[in-house]
């Protein structure tokens, strides 16, 4: 594991891999380090079973999948949105959504920190494939429900693009032709069920190499 800090701004959210995860405030540090680890193993998991690249929907439906072995339920149905060809503003379009996933003080939280980011180039090789024609990207809110359980979105976002003119990691790309996925789900957990799973959770993920940066 790598630890760096950008522009030494400390605070509830992480970049873990392609994952910009956001903590609203309340959730304990080893609550935020639960779902950080929850979410390496249903990647892994996922990344064993389907290809990314070429079977998208699947991908992300068995990673969601995937977070119930840990003690997660569902919370809502599925949203999946693609856009063959698409040029506007990203932003938008995902605000939009998961609107009826995530809280208004989540979303703006998200953005907050997307604007943290995207100052700092050295995470482009984060989003970016190799070939540089696709950014994808998980976003992921966290908090309390209004029945005190813990709850995430998570949402992944993939950026086809014909061209690569763009100096922006997230938002502001306007690319004609260029192709847009965006996929989320709610899930929830509750606190005791959280601790109960921690330890068993903390000791699997200790095999798994990710890059992790303090936001």
């Amino acid at each position: 594991m790598n630890r760096d800090s950008i522009n030494n701004v400390i605070g509830t959210a992480k970049v873990v891999n392609t994952a910009v995860i956001c903590s609203a405030p309340g959730p304990t540090k080893e609550e935020r380090e639960f779902v950080k680890n929850c979410l390496l193993l249903a990647q892994r998991e996922a990344d064993q079973t389907y290809s990314e690249e070429k079977q998208i929907g699947r991908w992300f439906d068995y990673f969601a999948d995937m977070m119930w072995k840990h003690g997660w339920s569902l919370d809502s149905d599925a949203v999946e949105l693609v856009k063959p060809s698409y040029s506007g503003n990203i932003q938008n379009m995902w605000s939009e959504a998961v609107s009826d996933l995530a809280s208004g003080p989540q979303i703006e939280e998200v953005e907050r920190v997307i604007a943290l980011v995207e100052q700092d180039a050295r995470l482009f090789s984060a989003f970016a494939e190799p070939s540089g024609k696709m950014v994808r990207f998980e976003l992921v809110p966290m908090g309390y429900n209004s029945k005190g359980d813990l709850e995430v979105v998570i949402s992944h976002v993939r950026i086809i693009k014909s061209t690569m003119s763009t100096t922006y990691l997230f938002w502001r790309v306007h690319q004609h032709t260029s192709q847009l996925d965006i996929r989320g789900r709610r899930l929830v957990i509750k606190r005791r069920v959280a601790d109960a799973r921690r330890k068993s959770v903390e000791d699997a993920v200790r095999g798994i190499t990710f890059t992790e940066f303090d936001v």
